[in-house]
């Protein structure tokens, strides 16, 4: 992936010590961060069309956490939220995720919850962006397939071709054909490269 297409954490803070550690804690997981001292700054200076997801702290000077949300809301910006929060209580965590929000962690940061939460929002942004079925519609649509097509599709998506299925399945060419084909019309595919997405979309990677 290109540097001007690769996922982008953009994380609002005032507290400049905890900026610079969620920095080096993030970069040191592979992910590019932009940090941002107050919403402010982050409103005029994000740009919606770079995929990531943004780590936005509840209480600021100026405009707090939960205005910038709703700014982000008001001018059609999708980026999907991590809220941090010091004070936050399970009313105020349950409201943000009704909301949209992404996640809601507590401070002091655990950073393992951190690298998970960011993980997941990534992949969220991604699906959307993709006009993927995120992964529950997933699970639903793999089981509405018959045993035979599960098996001949998770092949496909593993890179075998239609003559290596048959012999690992014990079917002829043509049977693994048909199985192939009423997979692709469950799943709403066309071919192996989709399928592919699909299934990285269900393990949860980029």
């Amino acid at each position: 992936m290109n540097e001007g297409n690769a996922p982008l954490v953009r994380v609002v803070d005032d507290d400049e010590a905890l900026r610079d550690a969620l920095q080096y804690m993030l970069e040191g997981e592979g992910w590019e961060v932009a940090l941002y001292p107050d919403a402010e700054e982050f409103l005029r200076s994000v740009m919606p069309s770079r995929a990531g997801v943004v780590v936005l702290d509840v209480q600021m000077p100026g405009m707090g956490g939960l205005e910038c949300f709703r700014e982000m809301e008001k001018r059609g910006i999708r980026l999907p939220v991590v809220f941090l929060t010091a004070h936050g209580s399970i009313d105020m965590a349950v409201g943000l995720l009704r909301n949209g929000a992404c996640h809601f962690l507590q401070k002091p940061v655990d950073a393992e919850k951190l690298v998970q939460a960011v993980s997941e929002a990534v992949e969220r942004d991604r699906v959307a962006r993709e006009g993927l079925p995120d992964r529950k519609a997933l699970e639903g649509l793999f089981s509405s397939l018959t045993k035979r097509e599960s098996e001949v599709i998770r092949l496909l998506g593993d890179g075998l071709l239609n003559a290596q299925i048959a012999e690992r399945l014990g079917l002829s060419v043509r049977t693994v054909e048909v199985h192939r084909a009423g997979a692709y019309r469950k799943l709403g595919v066309k071919s192996v490269a989709e399928v592919q997405r699909l299934f990285a979309v269900l393990r949860g990677k980029p």
